[in-house]
């Protein structure tokens, strides 16, 4: 098992749209890999 995680710095939202299509993706930090 990893001793460190890498994650975000802070919660974030996105949304794109690629052909009539809808993507959207939502970030939010994880103290721990529970967490996440």
């Amino acid at each position: 098992m990893q001793e460190e995680y890498r994650t975000v710095a802070g919660e974030g939202v996105h949304e794109t749209e690629v052909s009539r299509s809808r993507f959207l993706c939502a970030l939010a930090p994880a103290a721990t890999e529970q967490e996440a």
